[in-house]
């Protein structure tokens, strides 16, 4: 590297509103743009720039810090070999030296502490055809928080491709100043490839001079809150500017990006185009993209796009494309953005030609990001790319079943559980030493004839405060659900599914459904992704749209409540079901949905189920692992699911007390 020296790099013009410090003279970007961090409220998640990112994980960027100044750059050909300086300058500059090294100025306050932070500037100029891209190498400083400015600059008739590349543990607020010169073409290429638990915030400023193009693509693939602006415009006439995203949540990150890009200038073109998957609980993505067409911007042609693909259940999607119009006289201008899970008919087709559901998932998802990788341009980075892919979703595989099976496995212990009724005759004695352990995953069928106490099992569980707990433990991950209130137990992750749902007068199916979900949670589910999932769920289920409005199971069919038991199951995710007699009165037709919805949820959480029936119909769709008999108060036989079928042939007279049968069981 060489000393530290006074550069001047080419700037946006300074008459132009976007380069200077005052306000935008558009509703479409209010924020002020300067050095000074007093300019810039303390964020909080009230406003609209700050509303979605997790303003507690990035604390301490937000005021200014000393940083440790640990982070490293190298400056290289893409393979590592040295650049030649006659095409590629690398300079380390004193940024109180020379501030004139800027494109325009902070646009957010994380951005202007970074400035306020930072000590040197890294500076890298491209000069003619560069010959082989250039790769930047940004290894993290660990968990001490630093601060890095890095400038790329492209001089006038240019043609280069640059590469900067994330590594390594890092807590990391950077400042990136891109600007290409007239008449040149330049590709930039970000990758954030962090360590779990690195964190990274800042602000790319981008200048896209007269009849220059600038490729831009943002590739993020690890980090526990990355959350990074992008600010875009131009020099003059003819600018060309395409954004290219591609990112990846896994459980419990937080990715974000946001663009603003300001056509100021006649026959400009932008395009951007954002795609993302998230997988796993916590997993959450947001992306904001803003357009504004200015009234000194005739002949603009902007298009924006932002795509989302959830690939489990737990993982949040926000996207918000905004477009702000101030000329007619355009070539074009639209956005779209969607969230959306995989496409039961694609996956289907693939399968259909013996191609197993988890190798057609990531077809799928190799499909969704494909084109963006191949566009970037560079192999060596498109096939670096695709590899890395194709590692988180087969960690991902293999991460979904440890969730289940390690840190979400949860046990249902019932421990020498006698419990009575009230009746008109005095208080009876139904459960009579019920011993039953139940792990996530599995599936126990309990079958017994009438009155044999299946129902009083399943009410005693969840609490109905018509059966008296004489003694007994009924534990659930060690705490016991005995001393709980009904809503206690349902917090704690019991659920009933009962065989006679209760109509509830007056109160929406969607205020039911959203106030147990955040009793449940904790917290309040956003409004659009709460609807969407709700929507979502119902499709699957065939429930028409508008039962979300009726009163809860009012007007509803035998049928119709018993899909209904199974959509809060979908949508409250319980650890253990305690399924009462949900068979019964249903076609078959309806028995086959609400056994798919039963079945999605065990495989989507690892939910444990326990679940009463009379009949073995039911054990086609919803397999058992262990199948129980249940007479006269207990348990009196176990067996594999071939113990259902000895059943449905001999009956259960030979489990009764002597002297009594199926038909005179006590009710």
């Amino acid at each position: 590297m060489a000393e530290n020296t006074e550069i001047t790099i080419p700037v946006a013009d300074p008459n132009d509103p976007y380069a200077v410090p005052a306000a935008m003279p558009s509703s479409a970007d209010r924020a002020p743009r300067s050095f000074d961090l007093d300019a810039f409220a303390m964020p909080t998640s009230r406003q609209e720039e700050w509303r979605y990112t997790p303003l507690d994980r990035v604390a301490e960027f937000l005021d200014v810090f000393e940083p440790s100044g640990l982070t490293t750059v190298e400056v290289t050909g893409i393979d590592g070999s040295p650049l030649d300086p006659e095409q590629v300058g690398v300079e380390v500059v004193d940024k109180t030296v020379a501030p004139s090294g800027t494109v325009s100025k902070p646009s957010d306050r994380i951005s202007a502490v970074e400035w306020n932070v930072v000590k040197t500037a890294t500076v890298v100029t491209l000069h003619g055809d560069v010959a082989q891209p250039v790769r930047i190498a940004v290894t993290g400083g660990g968990d001490a928080p630093d601060a890095l400015h890095l400038v790329i600059a492209a001089d006038a008739g240019t043609h280069a491709d640059v590469v900067v590349e994330h590594h390594g543990m890092a807590r990391l607020a950077e400042g990136v100043e891109i600007v290409t010169g007239r008449d040149s073409n330049l590709s930039t290429t970000f990758i954030q490839e962090w360590e779990k638990g690195s964190k990274h915030v800042g602000g790319h400023r981008i200048h896209v001079g007269e009849n220059a193009s600038l490729r831009h693509s943002m590739v993020t693939l690890g980090g526990d809150v990355v959350r990074i602006r992008m600010d875009q415009d131009f020099g003059g006439p003819q600018g060309d500017l395409n954004m290219l995203g591609i990112y990846f949540a896994d459980p419990g990150e937080h990715i974000e990006h946001r663009t603003m890009v300001v056509h100021n200038h006649p026959d400009c073109r932008s395009r951007v185009v954002y795609k993302g998957a998230l997988d796993g609980q916590g997993a959450h993505s947001t992306w904001v993209g803003n357009a504004l067409i200015q009234p000194t911007a005739p002949g603009t042609d902007s298009y924006e796009l932002n795509r989302n693909l959830v690939l489990t259940p737990g993982a949040i999607a926000d996207s918000e494309p905004n477009l702000e119009i101030e000329n007619g006289n355009i070539i074009g201008a639209g956005h779209a953005s969607s969230v959306g899970r995989f496409d039961d008919e694609e996956l289907f087709y693939l399968q259909s030609r013996g191609i197993p559901e988890t190798e057609a998932r990531k077809l799928v998802v190799r499909g969704f990001f494909g084109e963006l990788v191949e566009e970037i341009g560079i192999p060596q980075i498109a096939d670096h790319l695709m590899t890395i892919i194709d590692r988180r979703l087969a960690r991902g595989e293999n991460e979904a079943m440890t969730n289940v099976w390690e840190e979400k496995m949860s046990t249902l212990e019932i421990k020498d559980l006698y419990a009575s009724v009230e009746t008109k005759d005095g208080r009876k004695q139904i459960l009579k030493g019920v011993n039953l352990t139940v792990n996530s995953g599995e599936t126990h069928a309990i079958m017994g004839p009438n009155g044999s106490g299946k129902s009083t099992l399943a009410y005693t569980l969840a609490g109905h405060p018509k059966y008296e707990v004489e003694s007994g433990q009924v534990l659930l991950d060690g705490e016991d659900l005995l001393t709980m209130t009904p809503d206690e137990r349902a917090k704690a992750g019991l659920f009933l599914a009962m065989q006679y749902p209760v109509e509830v007068p007056g109160v929406s199916m969607t205020n039911f459904l959203r106030t147990a979900k955040t009793e449940i949670d904790g917290q309040a589910p956003a409004i659009r992704t709460w609807t969407k999932e709700l929507t979502e769920a119902m499709k699957r289920l065939k429930m028409d749209p508008k039962f979300a409005t009726r009163s809860v199971n009012e007007g509803f069919s035998g049928g119709e409540k018993k899909r209904a038991e199974v959509l809060q199951l979908e949508l409250l995710k319980p650890k253990f079901a305690v399924l009462d007699e949900t068979d019964s009165g249903l076609d078959v037709d309806a028995l086959r949905i609400v056994s798919e919805g039963v079945n999605r949820a065990k495989e989507n959480t690892g939910l444990g189920i326990l679940m009463v029936t009379h009949y073995t119909r039911i054990l086609k769709y919803i397999k058992p692992d262990i199948v129980h008999v249940f007479a006269d108060g207990h348990f009196v036989k176990t067996g594999g699911p071939e113990l259902a079928d000895e059943l449905e042939e001999s009956g259960y007279d030979q489990f009764l007390p002597e002297g009594a049968d199926s038909e005179s069981a006590l009710a």
